[in-house]
């Protein structure tokens, strides 16, 4: 789907809960070709990390981050004004966007050795693999293979068959009524 701002185009994920009418959170991968503008996304959080590339200087309200494959994922506000400089040619980059009067979370980086595990937490939605191969059953995940997550479905095991990246995105409701 072309971004806001018509600057390029992003993969959808993942989107939740799972209504027609609006996302309450949203996992996708853009494809990041050039320098330039992000789109303005009032009322979202933001979190943001490179999953191939050399990576970019992410320029948020007039402070530049430096955002580098296996580094820490950022998180800002979807209002900032945001600016993209590419360190090195084209990258590919993973958002969790949470429209904030809703849901907060965040996003993190887990690194797994050859034949380590890890199981997703209560709060966790989705997880992507950024490098390397996981198996969760008799699936086979590999890069930009996703796994959500449903609360009726339990936790799985995922299991790392390679040095692998995964990206494991967190979402929790505002509202304890409310149910991702």
């Amino acid at each position: 789907m072309p971004w806001a701002n018509g600057g390029g185009t992003t993969a959808e994920v993942a989107t939740g809960p799972d209504q027609a009418d609006e996302w309450h959170w949203r996992i996708s991968i853009a494809d990041v070709e050039r320098d330039g503008p992000f789109s303005s996304l009032p009322g979202i959080d933001r979190t943001i990390l490179v999953a191939r590339g050399e990576g970019m200087a992410l320029t948020v309200d007039g402070v530049t981050h430096i955002v580098q494959v296996g580094g820490a994922p950022l998180p800002f506000a979807g209002e900032a004004v945001t600016t993209c400089r590419l360190l090195d040619g084209a990258i590919n980059d993973l958002n969790l966007m949470l429209r904030r009067d809703h849901v907060g979370g965040g996003l993190r980086r887990v690194h797994l050795d050859a034949d380590d595990e890890v199981r997703p937490d209560g709060d966790d939605v989705a997880v992507v693999v950024l490098r390397g191969s996981v198996t969760v059953g008799d699936l086979h995940l590999q890069q930009f293979d996703a796994l959500v997550a449903t609360p009726a479905g339990g936790s799985p095991t995922i299991a790392a068959s390679e040095p692998t990246d995964l990206a494991i995105a967190s979402v929790y409701s505002r509202d304890a009524d409310r149910h991702l």
